[in-house]
This record gives structure tokens, sequence and C-alpha cells, in this order.
């Protein structure tokens, strides 16, 4: 056997081997065990041993043999459909006056509970509220985010008026009537 000089482990400082630096010492290591009195113990079998904890420590960290629960059952990967009945119960039970969003910053998701109080009474009322209410309607219909039901109902009538035109007279089973369909029940 070689002359080996061990340090003392405190005198050692802490070093991240290279895959040929790991290679190597695995090597030795195994080399050094199988010129060991084979009476005593297999080293064969305590050899296989190692081999399967290291796999299993390398492959322990993945995130698909990670345990969702403290059942010991391992949870596989969840649908939207799976999911979807979950969140909207968790919704609905939420706490009056309560909040549950999702915000992204910097890359991150994570969730939020925003808790509101109940308001005494309305922040605007009698002529502010109207006045409030109409600058509302006047910027939805400015910026064309509505629009006013008697433009819509003579717009219908007219696309109405001239697919009727289009279609002959011989062709025609309900004879044309002077008021036009209605436009809603």
């Amino acid at each position: 056997m070689a002359n080996i000089s061990i340090a003392h482990l405190e005198n050692l400082d802490p070093v991240v081997l290279s895959e040929s630096e790991l290679k190597a010492v695995k090597d030795a290591c195994r080399n050094e065990l199988d010129r060991t009195d084979k009476r005593d113990w297999d080293v064969k079998a305590v050899l296989k041993v190692i081999d399967e904890f290291v796999e299993f420590c390398t492959l322990l960290p993945k995130p698909e043999n990670l345990l969702k629960t403290r059942t010991g059952q391992l949870v596989t990967h969840r649908t939207v459909l799976d999911m979807e009945p979950e969140a909207s119960l968790e919704l609905v039970n939420l706490d009056p006056y309560t909040a549950e969003a999702k915000l992204i910053r910097d890359g991150k998701q994570g969730e939020v509970r925003i808790k509101t109080r109940k308001l005494d009474e309305p922040l605007w009322k009698g002529k502010e509220l109207e006045n409030l209410m109409s600058q509302i309607k006047d910027n939805m219909e400015r910026l064309e985010y509505v629009r006013k039901r008697s433009d819509i109902e003579r717009e219908i009538m007219q696309r109405q008026e001239k697919w009727r035109r289009q279609i002959p007279d011989s062709t025609r089973q309900i004879p044309p009537s002077e008021e036009p369909p209605p436009t809603y029940y």
C-alpha cells in the first residue's frame, strides 16, 4: 500500500470537486476496498449499497420525486380542470371583504390576501353621485366603450332592410310588412 498522509479534518479547506476528481476519488475508494480482507465482509454488497444510496441522493431533489403530502404518497402533476373547482371553493369561502390575488414581481409569483373594511356610508351621494355617473357615461360614449341604444337599433334596422332588398320578391315566403321585426323581446 502506498504511503498516504491524511490531514486532520479541521485542517482541510472545503473544496468542490470536478467530475474527473470525483471519479478519481471513487476509483481510489473502490481499489482500496477491493484490497481489503474479504473474509470479514462482502465488499461488492457494500459497494452496491453505496451506489444505490448515491443514486437515491441524486434522484431525491428532482421536482418529479418530491413528496407533496405527509401521507407518504407521491402526488402527480394536477391538471387545470382538477384545480379549478378547488380554487373556486377557496374564493367562495373567503371571509367577507377579503380579496385574493396572484402577483408577479421580479419574475417571482406569489399570492396576496387583501382585507378591506366595510364602508360606513357611500363615498358619493346626491348631486355628487349624479355628476360622477354623468361623467362616466359621457366618457364611455366618447371613448366608444358603449353606444346609444337608439343608434344600435337604427343600425340593425338598416341591415335588415338591406338584406330584405337582396332577396327577390318571387322567392320570399313571408310577405314584407311595414314594421321591422322586433330587436328584442
